[in-house]
């Protein structure tokens, strides 16, 4: 599955500060500016999706089914409820069709 973040999103400013400063988090140790460490998140889900490929398996897109805003998440990684549910379904869409071939 892919990885969704919330940055740069659709936020208010106290929002946005909240978001970058908790993806800042994870990108201070390595001394990344924000828009390189997405560039990193990026990368990195493409990487699934070609692998996914390459292997005939299939990837949950979590990043494309999560949209960035303060509805479905809490900061930069943690999600709502909300984003939870959106995470369930594409998971549900991609785990059934799989779940019932073994069944048949």
């Amino acid at each position: 599955m892919t990885f969704a973040i919330a940055y740069p999103g659709q936020f208010d400013p106290a929002d946005r500060r909240k978001v970058e400063a908790s993806f800042g988090i994870w990108l201070r140790g390595a001394n990344i500016p924000l828009a390189v460490g997405r560039q990193i998140i990026d990368a990195q889900n493409q990487a699934l999706g070609e692998l996914g490929q390459e292997l005939q398996l299939p990837v949950a897109d979590i990043a494309g089914s999560v949209p960035p805003d303060a509805r479905h998440f809490v900061d930069v990684a943690h999600l709502t409820a909300e984003g939870n549910r959106r995470i369930a379904e594409a998971l549900a869409r991609t785990l059934i069709p799989l779940i019932d071939r073994l069944r048949e």
